[in-house]
């Protein structure tokens, strides 16, 4: 993914273009995949990325998410984070700024 490319479609799902908005989520959910399994094996946090991942991969699986599961909860965390990007993108989105505990 070029960033070019991706400062591009970003301004598409800006402007209101709904293929760019499905094209933006498919782009960055394999980066956000491997971004979420590499927070999931270490099972801390630093960030505020890395506080959202485990909090979702929490509240997706309260049990725990180690362990041979952490594969099944890796890709819905990641396209949850994904979905919310892109969500926040959207024109007229009225999700609050993704600040603190959320993606920025």
């Amino acid at each position: 993914m070029e960033l070019q490319d991706l400062k591009q479609l970003t301004q598409r799902v800006q402007a209101g273009d709904f293929a760019a908005r499905g094209e933006l989520k498919h782009r960055l959910e394999p980066a956000m995949a491997r971004i979420v399994r590499r927070v999931l094996e270490r099972g801390e946090a630093s960030t505020t990325l890395e506080r959202t991942i485990l909090a979702e991969a929490r509240r997706l699986s309260p049990d725990g998410f180690g362990g041979s599961g952490q594969q099944r909860r890796t890709a819905p965390v990641a396209r949850d984070l994904c979905q919310r990007i892109v969500t926040r993108l959207w024109p007229g989105a009225t999700e609050g700024e993704l600040v603190g505990t959320r993606i920025r």
